[in-house]
């Protein structure tokens, strides 16, 4: 799995919760993933995932909603998440993606 974020990311619930989403890319073998960690960053205010998401290969894309107590704002932001990816063969690795530049928006745009 080789994954990211998609650009645009929807704010939603008073701006409180981040739509956060991305394609999987898949690598052969591969057949399922845990993401954990996911967290999105807009200047000094943090959304963080309170849990995970599991994806099956057959999944083009992820999503998970991030929170943060404070009010995330339009505009360029910061995204991170890991996946432990589970191959077929029952084998595992991990992969994480940071610093990923993403462009949070309001809900609808």
């Amino acid at each position: 799995m080789n994954s990211k974020f998609f650009v645009d990311l929807d704010l939603k619930s008073g701006r409180h919760i981040v739509a956060a989403s991305g394609p999987c890319n898949w690598g052969v073998g591969d057949a399922s993933a845990v993401l954990t960690d996911v967290r999105v960053t807009r200047n000094s205010v943090v959304a963080s995932s309170a849990g995970s998401t599991t994806v099956k290969s057959s999944d083009p894309g992820w999503a998970l909603a991030v929170s943060s107590p404070d009010i995330l704002n339009p505009g360029p932001a910061h995204g991170r998440a890991t996946a432990l990816v589970t191959r077929a063969n029952g084998t595992t690795y991990q992969f994480s993606w940071y610093d990923t530049d993403v462009k949070l928006r309001e809900f609808p745009p």
